[in-house]
């Protein structure tokens, strides 16, 4: 039962945080002081690819360096340190991240 209550309360959270800025629409003009670069989630792109970088040094991603896969986790790296260079987005970032390490991992 509780498995279910927290499936439920995790999928109406998700669905709100979707819906809610279309439905406020330009009404709600202080959403846009949260997510401009002074508000609370300015943080969050950066944070994102910290929490990446911290999972590449741990015991487990140094483990990950050892042998063949090191290619594609330091291409995918590189790839994600000069997106982030070029386009100052850290969301783009961190896609372009993924999607080279799976291209390099695959081929």
């Amino acid at each position: 039962m509780s498995l279910i209550l927290a499936i439920v309360v995790i999928g109406l959270a998700t669905y709100l945080t979707r819906v809610l800025p279309f439905l406020l629409g330009r009404h709600a003009r202080h959403l846009s002081a949260w997510m401009g670069p002074e508000g609370p989630f300015a943080a969050l792109g950066p944070s994102l690819i910290a929490a990446l970088a911290a999972l590449t040094w741990t015991p487990l991603g140094a483990r990950a360096l050892e042998g063949e896969a090191a290619a594609p986790l330091l291409t995918a790296l590189a790839a994600t340190v000069a997106m982030l260079a070029w386009r100052r987005d850290a969301g783009l970032a961190v896609v372009a991240g993924v999607v080279v390490y799976a291209v390099v991992a695959l081929f």
